[in-house]
């Protein structure tokens, strides 16, 4: 779920840029979450996507134009550091995305 991306027409691209979330659910052993706990609320988000039109590395720092709407963007800097390898990946929707930027497809697929 990518808010920035909502309600985009079929076939719809952007890069997004991968950051790692670090929490622990309350009800993981160890590090472990039980399968009928998965199977009922769903795999915890291990990483937060920003969508961006255009980066650039510099010095273990990369710089981009965050994607906010069509034509508006606004300048974000991230150390490498605090980045998922890959920092970056590529998607298209060929759906397109729903209200709040899920991805159609993927909906379609999982309701079947």
């Amino acid at each position: 779920m990518v808010p920035e991306i909502g309600s985009k027409p079929p076939g719809f691209s952007i890069a997004l840029l991968k950051i790692p979330i670090y929490t622990k659910k309350n009800n993981e052993i160890n590090g472990i979450v039980h399968f009928l706990e998965i199977i009922y609320h769903g795999k915890n988000d291990q990483y937060h996507y920003i969508p961006v039109t255009v980066y650039q590395v510099k010095n273990d720092t990369v710089f981009a134009q965050k994607y906010i709407d069509e034509d508006m963007t606004t300048s974000i800097q991230m150390p490498m550091s605090q980045l998922a390898q890959p920092y970056i990946i590529y998607t298209t929707f060929y759906l397109g995305t729903d209200t709040i930027g899920r991805d159609i497809l993927s909906k379609l697929l999982i309701g079947t």
